[in-house]
Formats: structure tokens, sequence, C-alpha cells
């Protein structure tokens, strides 16, 4: 048999037979050791802590007894997981913790949650980053409020069921397997198995599996039956012989996850710290020296390399004010007294739903994934600036010929200034954004923004309009803003419009001509490359720019 083909064999039949499970002995070990560790150890997270909600309040106060174990109570605490989890999704724990605090006071009660208006669920999570999360969480709120009912209504109208099954948790809007099992565990002492990035790595590193975790029959045939037959195949006799807990199972998974968050940590892990080192086989390898680190583990692909997206956006500001005789004094008051407008984003889009300053795509690339990454993006980004000033006409022609499309502004005659640009990198897309600004001229930017915008949602969003809204330096603290507009918006007030001399539009077209056999575009509208002379001068004429 070929040796490509028998591997193929070996893998199929590992995957099959399950050969990572633990003996019973090893099960032992792990949650004797596991529990014990977790207890001391554990961090103090808002979402570990259990809370009384007074009786059909708002208010919540800290039940440090541990001892509330009413029906009401259990389902406020799942309803805590829920949030925790959905918010844990992509994002480390240190920036959730005060999110999180935020949110509960906010809607303390998924009744709270599911009242609220898209914007205030927005505006609670502007910054956290990937919204689908937060409007997941609403229709969740919205979903468990019509099909499920109060707790107990004549104590607290506003905690209703959560399901308790991971069947019927999966049914929840942005639930996944892995979120319906830490709340089906850690709020009901459901023995449902979870797996995640920290549990993935533990469990690589105890069994020793090569198998790469970012395959998704991988998980499926090993990860997620092993932890499931290491929560559900062990003898519960055993497990109250040995450990002194009411929530074993939530214990169980939170402390698998700990340790992986804190102990057998990607880079440098404290094995010698671990509780479970006599039965870590990756540790017992490197221990007899079979392997250089237990970091090996978990297999997994390199992950693709963000594509890289260049966009023009526009920052189009009214003053509502009368200038102050003395402007250096009064230039901060000035400016929180400026509106500036913004758009909604369509649904399906990236930030769809939230507000952004209008924009356009200038140009898309995959980036390229080989070792030398880093070096080649920094020889991209020279290439770039080199060509930046003579590029800044063309974006931002394309930026007007957008926005005259969407009917932002009524004519290309109109002033733009150009500030800077900015980098942003999404999971998938890092983009850089260049900004310009204009201001608002009711003959050049369409007038058709004012006080009805609220009474005409439903019919812009049936007929495809764009919705627009006018902010003040104010509102935008308070508003559903990105982070991304946060970082635009700073850039805009921090560095003034570019001095760089613009053709006048009377002379483009004789430049034009001048140039024509110097410099040409292709089919796409990329400019090629010039002659060495203009590049020079172009070259002196960035120097110039750059150290504005």
């Amino acid at each position: 048999m070929p040796s490509k083909q028998k591997a193929k064999t070996v893998l199929k039949k590992s995957l099959e037979t399950n050969n990572f499970l633990f003996t019973q002995e090893e099960k032992t070990i792990l949650w004797k050791e596991l529990i014990k560790w977790y207890n001391a150890n554990k961090r103090d997270l808002p979402w570990r802590r259990t809370f009384k909600l007074l009786n059909n309040s708002n208010n919540i106060c800290n039940n440090t007894d541990n001892n509330n174990d009413s029906e009401i109570n259990l389902h406020q605490q799942a309803y805590k997981t829920l949030v925790s989890e959905i918010m844990l999704q992509q994002t480390k724990v240190e920036t959730v913790i005060d999110y999180f605090n935020k949110w509960i006071k906010k809607f303390p009660t998924i009744k709270h949650l599911s009242k609220a208006t898209e914007e205030e669920v927005t505006s609670a999570w502007s910054g956290l980053g990937y919204y689908r999360r937060a409007k997941n969480l609403h229709k969740t709120a919205k979903y468990i409020i019509e099909k499920y009912k109060p707790v107990n209504e004549l104590l607290n109208e506003n905690v209703y069921e959560l399901p308790k099954s991971v069947k019927l948790l999966m049914d929840l809007p942005g639930v996944g397997r892995y979120t319906a099992g830490a709340i089906s565990s850690i709020a009901f002492e459901q023995p449902s198995p979870v797996v995640d990035g920290n549990v993935f790595r533990v469990l690589s590193r105890l069994k020793r599996i090569d198998e790469d975790i970012s395959v998704t029959s991988v998980q499926n045939k090993i990860f997620w039956p092993v932890a499931e037959d290491l929560i559900q195949n062990v003898s519960v006799t055993d497990i109250e012989e040995i450990i002194n807990c009411e929530s074993k199972y939530g214990d169980f998974n939170q402390g698998l996850m700990e340790l992986g968050a804190t102990i057998c940590v990607p880079k440098k892990p404290k094995c010698n710290e671990c509780p479970l080192s006599s039965i870590c086989l990756a540790y017992q390898s490197v221990t007899n020296k079979q392997i250089e680190s237990v970091e090996i583990y978990p297999v997994k692909k390199k992950k693709k390399s963000p594509r890289l997206e260049s966009i023009a956006c526009l920052i189009c500001y009214n003053n509502n004010n009368n200038k102050n005789n003395n402007e250096k004094e009064e230039e901060e008051e000035e400016n929180k007294e400026k509106q500036y407008l913004f758009e909604k984003r369509q649904e399906g889009k990236l930030l769809g739903g939230m507000y952004h300053f209008p924009q356009t795509l200038i140009s898309v690339k995959e980036s390229n994934n080989n070792n030398n990454e880093e070096e080649e993006e920094e020889k991209e980004e020279t290439k770039e600036e080199e060509k930046e000033i003579e590029e800044i006409e063309e974006i931002e022609s394309l930026l007007k010929e957008q926005l005259l499309n969407d009917n932002f502004i009524t004519t290309k005659e109109i002033k733009f200034n150009y500030h800077s640009k900015i980098t942003h990198i999404f999971t998938h897309i890092k983009q850089t954004v260049h900004i310009f600004s204009c201001e608002y001229c009711k003959d050049k930017v369409n007038n058709e923004i004012n006080d009805k915008e609220e009474e005409n949602k439903e019919e812009n969003k049936e007929n495809g309009s764009i919705e627009r809204k006018w902010l003040t330096e104010e509102d935008l603290k308070s508003s559903s803003i990105p982070t991304i507009v946060t970082k635009i918006f700073n850039q805009f007030l921090k560095k003034k419009p570019n001095k760089t001399k613009r053709k006048s539009s009377s002379s483009k077209g004789s430049s034009k001509k001048n140039s024509s056999k110097n410099s040409s575009k292709n089919s796409s509208g990329n400019v090629k490359k010039e002659t060495s002379t203009s590049k020079k001068k172009k070259q002196s004429t960035l120097s110039s720019f750059l150290n504005k």
C-alpha cells in the first residue's frame, strides 16, 4: 500500500475508533486535580458571581452567601452566562469585563434586553467588535419572550425561562454547540461538553493529538467525543467521593477552560504549575526528550492573512455656531458644536446596521501567505507612499463619483480636503482608510436630511434608501459607532487638511496631455509607473507631504 494511502487509512481508523479517550483511572485523576485546582485558582470574574434579583425590580445585588437556589436566580444566572459567552467569542476576558458590567446594568434581564431598540443594543456593544453577536443576543431575547414564559411572574415578571438542553439552546440565534454546552453545564448543571480554543489546546497536549484542530471532521470525531466522554462517562459516585461541590459539571468545564487560559497557554506554558502534568503525554514526552516543547500542540494550519482593502471616506460637517473672536481658546468648544453627517451601513455588509462615514472601496488585494509576509508588506507600503500624492486626486475623484451615485452630493464641483489615512484590522480584512472632509453646503450636498428621519425609517428600508443622520461629537459617545469610525474621527480632529498644492481644474486637461507620454493608466484605472524624471519630482514633493 502506498505511504500516502496508508497514512489516510491510519487517520480514518484513529478518527473512527477514538483512540484518544481517557481511562477511568485518568478520568478520576483529572476530575479530582482539576476541580481542586480550579476552586483554589479561579479568577474572580463578574459572570461567575451569583446575583440576587430584587422582586419586580431592575436592581441587582450581590449574594455573597451563594445560597440563592431559586428558579428565578437560576435562570438569571443562565442569562448572564449567555451574555458572557457571546461576548467572549473572539474577545479577551480582560476586554469583556467592563462591557459585561455595563451591559448587565443597562439590560439587567432578558426582558429588558428584548424591549431595547437595535441602536441601544449596538451602542452598548460599541467598541467590542463583531457586532453580529449583539444583534443575535437581541434576537435571542425577543425569541425567549415569544416562546417561553416568566419563571415566576408574581415574584419577578422580567426573568424568563431559558431552555436547559443543548438541543433547545442551539435554536437560539447565534448560539452554537460550544455556547449551548457552556450555558447548559454552568447555569443548569447538565453533563454537557464544551470545546473552545483553550480546551482544544489542553486535550491536544494531554493526549498528544497530532491532528489539525481547524479541520471540522477532526473536531467532530476526536475532540467533541473525548470531551463528551470525560463529562458523561464517569462514575458519579467516584466524583462525589473525591470532590465536594454543587456545580460539578459547570466547574469541570470552567476548570478545563481556565487551565487553558492561565496555565496551558499557547506560548511558554507553566507545565511545572499544571495540576494535570502527571497524566499529560506531551509533558512526559518533553521530559523523555522525545519532543522539544509541548508548544507544538495543538496542530493547526496557518491562518489565512487578511485581505487588503483601500477605502476613501468623507467627513461632512456643519458649523452650527458663529466663530468666536478668540479662536484658539474656543476651538475645542467649536468642535463639540459641529454636526457630522453619518450614514447607516446596509445589513449583510461589514458593520451592517452601524453608523459610518460615507465611503467607497478603492481597491482590494489578497495577502500572500509566506514567511516574508511582513517584509513584503513593508515594501508594498513604501511603493504605495511613493504613488500616494498623485493618487490622492484619483481617490478623491472615485469617492465623489460614488457619493454622486448614492445621491449624497449633487455635483463633483465641491471642495474636498484631504487629511491623512489610518489602518484598521478586522479578522479577515486590513483596511487603509483615506480621510477627506468637506463643509456642508445645501446646494452641493443632498439636503433631504431632516428631523423626520425617524418617521421615514421603514419607508427607507423598503425603497433601499440610505439612512443618514447628523451627530455632534458629544452624540458619538452614546451612539452606535464602531471602533474604526472612532479612529477615523480622532485622526480627522488631530490632522488638519493637507496643504499640498492641487492641480486646478482648469489646468488638469492640459497637464494630462503634456504627461500622456510619460504616464498612462491601464483599463482598470490603476496608475502605471512614471518616467524617472517625474518620479524624482514626486518623491521630493512626497518628503514635504509626509513631514507635515
